[in-house]
C-alpha cells in the first residue's frame, strides 16, 4: 500500500521548504520566475521508496516568462486582417446600405391587377383590408418592440441572478450536481425508449434501447470518479467566486464579438454589392468565391480568438489564485486585469496562432459539407475527407485547450506550451484523467436548468403584464422561448469560465500540488482523497 509522506516528517519539511521557494522572485501573479525541480517521492509503510513505477519522479515546474511578444507574426496578421474587415465594412458596406435598387417595371394599367397601385400608395381595385390588418398600427408595432425588449432585459437580469445562485448551490453540492447529471441522462434515455415503444417505432426503439444500455454501463463505470470530478469542480468554483469579475469580462468579450459580427456582416454585404449587377430589383454578383472564403475564415478565426482570449484570461486568474491567493481574492482582483492584459498583448500571438489552425480546419470542413450538399450523387471520398477533417478539428481544439492553460499560467509561446503540457500529463500518467468529461456534462445540464428557470420567469412576467399580449396565440410559447434562449446563452458564457477554471485546476495540480497544499489546505485535502480513490495508479503525490 502506497501512502503520501507524513506531514510531520523530515521529508515533509523539505517539501514545505521547496514549496515556499516556488513563490520567490515572482511578479504580482505569484507564479515562479525560475524553474523549480519538484521531487515527488512515494514511500510505503516501511519507509522505502518502493522502486519500480512508484519510484521518485522528477518534474520541472514551469517558469514565468518575461513580458515580450510571442508568436508576433500571428498577432500582426490578425490585426492586419481586422483592419481589412473594418475597411471593407465602412468603405464598401456602408454605401451599400444606401444603394437604391432599380425599380421593377410597373403595369401601365394601374387598375388591371389586384395588387397594383396608382403611384400614391393606395390600392386600386382591391380591398386594402385583405393585406393590412387595421389593428397593426404604428403604436402597436412600438408595443411589440417595447414588450420584446423588456422581456429580454428582465430575462437577462434574471438569468444572471439564477446563475449566481446556481454557482453557490454547486459549491455546496458539487458531488450531488454531478450525480444528478448522470441520473438525468439515464432518465432521458428511458423516457425516449418508452415513448418509441408506445409509438411502435421499433427501429428507433432498438437504437434507443442500445443507447440506454450504453449510458447505464457508462454511468456504472464512471460512478467512482464522481468525487474526483466534484473536487475539481469545487476548487474551480471557489476560484471563480473569489474573482467574480472574470464573469463580467466574459460577458464583455461576448458583447465585443457581437458588435464585431455586425461589422463583419456589413463587410460581407459590401463585398457582395461591389461586384453586383442589379436590374429590375434583382442583383447578380460576379465576385470571386475566394473572397467569401476569406471572409468565412475571418469569422471563424475571430470567433476562436475571442473564445481563447477568455480561456487564457481565466487560466491566468485561476493560476494566480493557486500560487498567490492574496492577489486574486476580490471581485475585481488585480489578477483579472493582469491576465486579460497579457492575453490581449504579449500572448495574443500565441492565441492567434492556435486559433488560426482551428479556423482553417473549420473552413475546410465547411467547404467539404457544401460539396457534399451540392453533389448529385453520394461520394465516399467526400465522406472520408469530411470525417478526417472533423477528427483533425477536434484534435487541434483539444490540444489548444490544454496548451492555452500554459500560455495563461506562464506566458510560453504556443508550441512550447503544447509540448510542456503533453509532457506533464505523460510523466504524471494522467491521460485517463484529462479525458474525463463528467464536469462538462454537469455544467451543460446546469445551463439547461438555468435556461428553463429563466423561461419560467419569462412566463410569470408575461402573465402579470401585457408585454406579449399583441402576439396572440404565440404569446405563451414566445414568453418562454425568448427568456429560455437568453438564459441558456448567458449561462453558457459564464459556465464556460468555470469549465476553463476546471481545466486550469487539473494542470495546476499536476504542475505544483505543494502550492495548493500551502495556500488552500482544505481543498487540497479533499482533492487528494478524491483523486486517490478515483485514480490510485495515477495518483503520484
Amino acid at each position: 500500500m502506497w501512502n503520501s509522506i507524513d506531514p510531520n516528517s523530515s521529508e515533509a519539511n523539505d517539501r514545505t521548504t521547496l514549496s515556499e521557494s516556488l513563490l520567490g522572485g515572482g511578479d504580482s501573479s505569484g507564479i515562479p520566475d525560475q524553474p523549480i525541480e519538484e521531487q515527488v517521492v512515494f514511500v510505503d509503510e516501511t519507509g522505502d521508496n518502493g522502486g519500480g513505477d512508484h519510484a521518485s519522479l522528477l518534474h520541472t515546474v514551469g517558469e514565468r516568462q518575461p513580458n515580450h511578444w510571442r508568436d508576433a507574426w500571428a498577432a500582426l496578421l490578425f490585426l492586419v486582417h481586422q483592419v481589412a474587415i473594418f475597411y471593407l465594412a465602412f468603405a464598401w458596406g456602408v454605401p451599400a446600405l444606401s444603394y437604391e435598387y432599380p425599380a421593377a417595371p410597373s403595369d401601365d394599367n394601374s387598375n388591371g391587377g389586384n395588387h397594383s397601385t396608382n403611384g400614391t400608395g393606395d390600392f386600386s381595385g382591391d380591398d386594402p383590408s385583405r393585406y393590412l390588418d387595421e389593428k397593426y398600427t404604428g403604436e402597436v408595432e412600438e408595443g411589440h418592440l417595447g414588450g420584446f425588449l423588456l422581456l429580454c432585459f428582465i430575462s437577462s437580469i434574471g438569468a444572471l441572478l439564477i446563475g449566481a445562485t446556481a454557482m453557490s448551490v454547486m459549491i455546496r453540492f458539487a458531488e450531488k450536481t454531478i450525480h444528478f447529471s448522470l441520473f438525468f441522462t439515464v432518465f432521458c434515455n428511458v423516457v425516449v425508449t418508452i415513448s418509441l415503444a408506445l409509438e411502435r417505432h421499433w427501429l428507433g426503439f432498438g437504437v434507443s434501447a442500445v443507447c440506454l444500455v450504453l449510458v447505464v454501463l457508462y454511468t456504472q463505470q464512471v460512478w467512482s470518479r464522481v468525487p474526483f470530478a466534484a473536487s475539481n469542480l469545487l476548487a474551480a468554483l471557489t476560484a471563480v467566486q473569489s474573482n467574480g469579475g472574470i464573469v463580467l469580462v466574459s460577458l464583455g468579450v461576448t458583447v465585443v464579438v457581437t458588435l464585431w459580427t455586425l461589422v463583419w456582416i456589413l463587410a460581407a454585404v459590401g463585398v457582395y454589392m461591389k461586384r453586383a449587377d442589379c436590374d429590375s430589383g434583382t442583383c447578380t454578383t460576379h465576385t470571386n468565391g475566394f473572397f467569401f472564403l476569406l471572409l468565412l475564415l475571418s469569422y471563424y478565426w475571430t470567433s476562436e480568438v475571442s473564445k481563447n482570449v477568455m480561456h487564457v484570461t481565466t487560466a491566468g486568474t485561476v493560476g494566480t489564485w493557486w500560487f498567490a491567493p492574496d492577489e486574486a481574492s476580490t471581485f475585481c482582483s488585480p489578477a483579472i486585469s493582469d491576465s486579460l492584459c497579457r492575453a490581449t498583448t504579449f500572448s495574443l500571438g500565441s492565441i492567434c496562432f492556435g486559433s488560426l489552425l482551428t479556423a482553417v480546419l473549420q473552413l475546410l470542413h465547411q467547404m467539404c459539407r457544401d460539396l457534399k450538399r451540392r453533389s448529385s450523387a453520394p461520394s465516399v471520398l467526400l465522406c472520408i475527407v469530411e470525417f478526417m477533417l472533423h477528427i483533425l478539428e477536434r484534435l487541434v481544439s483539444y490540444f489548444n485547450k490544454w496548451a492555452y492553460i500554459y500560455v495563461g499560467l506562464y506566458g510560453y509561446n504556443y508550441l512550447d506550451s503544447g509540448r510542456k503540457v503533453v509532457t506533464l500529463f505523460r510523466e504524471r500518467g494522467w491521460t485517463t484523467i484529462i479525458n474525463d468529461q463528467l464536469v462538462v456534462r454537469a455544467l451543460f445540464l446546469v445551463s439547461l436548468v438555468i435556461g428553463a428557470l429563466t423561461g419560467c420567469l419569462g412566463l410569470a412576467f408575461a402573465g402579470f403584464t401585457n408585454w406579449m399580449s399583441d402576439f396572440g396565440a404565440a404569446a405563451t410559447p414566445l414568453a418562454f422561448f425568448i427568456p429560455f434562449v437568453c438564459g441558456l446563452a448567458l449561462s453558457m458564457i459564464f459556465l464556460s469560465v468555470v469549465e476553463s477554471a476546471v481545466d486550469t485546476i487539473i494542470v495546476s495540480f499536476a504542475e505544483a500540488p505543494l502550492e495548493f497544499e500551502r495556500n488552500h489546505p482544505g481543498l487540497y485535502t479533499q482533492m487528494c482523497q478524491a483523486w486517490r480513490l478515483a485514480f490510485p495508479d495515477e495518483f503520484r503525490l
